[in-house]
């Protein structure tokens, strides 16, 4: 994700990452050690070791996290509370998207939502309503490109939806199977039993 960030714009501050120019950010941003809650799901094999990264890199950045380990059932019912922090909210969720989800603007969760109310992360960035809707509207490959660049940037500028980092699962089957399709998530049909 970070080489196809860097080649799409705004990727360039994640090309060296730094724990000291994060507690700097956080400090020029106003931030007053208000209580961050982070849902921590530890029951998924996917999420639980991102999570835990993730939470000590905010705690080390600055934030006064308060990190909640609970069952990702409870973590998805909460996910879904507009309450405020005090009230049971939440201000931390981590969750995984595969690459085809993220592939373009409009089907990319942390983006195509955007100032919508209809996501329980609720962002609104005024000024990528336009982006998107020229990305919608236009039809030429090269101009979606150069928007799609200009989306990029800000997005990760505003933070809207983080990026915290990728990985790969590697696939196995039997030796026995035929016809299996090698791609990013399963996909169950041309298998089929060799013949002995």
């Amino acid at each position: 994700m970070r080489h196809a960030l860097q080649q799409r714009g705004g990727g360039e501050a994640l090309r060296e990452p730094s724990l000291e120019r994060a507690q700097a950010l956080l400090k020029q941003s106003g931030y007053k050690n208000e209580r961050v809650v982070f849902l921590h799901p530890a029951d998924s094999a996917l999420i639980n070791p991102m999570a835990l990264v993730v939470a000590d890199r905010m705690k080390r950045a600055g934030f006064n996290i308060e990190v909640q380990t609970l069952d990702w059932a409870t973590v998805a019912q909460r996910w879904l509370s507009r309450a405020p922090v005090e009230q049971g909210g939440w201000s931390v969720v981590p969750v995984i998207y595969t690459g085809f989800d993220m592939s373009e603007p409009l089907s990319n969760p942390g983006i195509s939502y955007n100032c919508t109310g209809t996501a329980p992360w609720l962002y609104c960035d005024e000024a990528l309503k336009p982006l998107l809707e020229r990305f919608e509207a236009e039809s030429d490959l090269e101009k979606r490109r150069a928007i799609v660049a200009d989306i990029n940037r800000r997005a990760l500028a505003n933070v809207n939806f983080p990026l915290t980092g990728q990985f790969s699962s590697p696939a196995v089957w039997r030796a026995e199977l035929e016809g299996v399709i090698d791609f990013g998530f399963p996909v169950l049909w041309n298998i089929r039993r060799a013949a002995r």
